[in-house]
């Protein structure tokens, strides 16, 4: 409040005394709309990352399904569960992520779904060959939405360290002030956000499997991929599977060794152009060794070598099919199915 004095004085700020109770009121009011922001943040993260979050969509889910998919990105996009269903007459849940949660993710996903419906009668693990390198990458990490006492229940054991445990807790219960969330990108840069969201279509009848999305669109930086993608064969000479991915496949078996169900490890789609690099099918051959290797003496593990090669036109980048692509795939691999089912 402003009162203006005598002639050609200065103006005077009167200030209003206050007490205790006004002040304990202001901060309140403050505590409470930030409880009601990150509330609101915390909704908005559920609704908008569900279908990539498959924490909360395993949360959500009302009944048991025949078969779980598990893997990263590639099988997220790539494993139609619809064309599963419809060729194998089975229920399918997609529950793939990102690489960079290792097969641990996949291990712990296994165990919270038995934990609330019972064993499924078979697994289905896909991951796109160069992916079986990455390890738990912390900060991916922290999108699972776990409590901290079931976090440290989990199996393989995650990370624990009280820097990582604190981080988990100021992600999980007020986002607004986490590092690395949905909605700090959102707000920071929501053209981005919205055409990143454009370039996802939910494909017909997606709530029977899971919140399922294809991508629809064909990438024009494929070639730019391919290239970069061929100087990094150039250099390396081999691949070897990350402790993460074998801690998190050893769990697996064990688990499904203890109910009797099997667990079928698959390759997702190569491009054409890919499999023609130097280097990759000699990379690859290394990694089927490896991999029967980690499943050597499991009766309920299989791993399938064969490829399956799609054009350019089937992808939507190097590593995502498209959803003429998925379509292919999760036909061909129903086929896989059927056959092992007899043997």
């Amino acid at each position: 409040m402003i009162r203006k004095s005598t002639f050609f004085s200065v103006p005077q700020e009167i200030i209003k005394p206050t007490n205790l109770y006004r002040v304990f009121s202001l901060l309140f009011i403050t505590f409470l709309l930030v409880i009601l922001s990150n509330w609101m943040a915390i909704a908005f993260l559920e609704r908008t990352t569900e279908s990539e979050n498959k924490w909360i969509m395993l949360s959500h889910l009302m009944e048991p399904v025949d078969v779980i998919i598990l893997g990263d990105s590639a099988a997220f996009y790539g494993v139609d569960p619809d064309v599963l269903n419809q060729k194998l007459n089975k229920s399918f849940l997609n529950l793939g992520t990102w690489a960079n949660l290792s097969a641990m993710n996949d291990a712990w996903l296994l165990q919270s779904y038995i934990d609330r419906f019972g064993p499924p009668k078979a697994v289905i693990i896909a991951r796109y060959f160069i992916n079986w390198k990455e390890g738990f990458d912390r900060k991916a990490g922290l999108q699972i939405p776990l409590s901290i006492r079931e976090w440290n229940k989990l199996n393989p054991l995650p990370p624990k360290d009280w820097r990582y445990l604190l981080q988990r807790l100021v992600t999980r219960y007020i986002p607004l002030y986490a590092f690395d969330r949905t909605f700090r990108s959102v707000a920071s840069s929501p053209v981005s956000a919205f055409i990143s969201f454009t370039q996802l279509k939910d494909s017909p009848d997606s709530g029977s499997r899971g919140q399922f999305r294809y991508l629809n669109v064909h990438s024009s930086h494929l070639s730019n991929q391919l290239n970069d993608f061929q100087k990094e064969m150039d250099h390396r000479m081999d691949l070897t599977i990350s402790k993460e991915n074998l801690s998190g496949i050893e769990r697996i078996r064990q688990i499904s060794e203890s109910f009797g169900f099997p667990v079928f490890i698959v390759e997702m789609p190569l491009l054409r152009e890919v499999n023609q690099i130097p280097g990759v099918v000699g990379i690859r051959n290394n990694l089927a060794q490896q991999l029967k290797k980690t499943t050597e003496g499991s009766r309920f593990v299989r791993y399938h070598t064969g490829t399956f090669i799609l054009p350019e036109s089937h992808f939507y980048d190097l590593t995502h099919v498209n959803y003429w692509g998925a379509i292919k795939y999760s036909s061909f691999l129903a086929k896989i199915l059927a056959q092992r089912s007899q043997t």
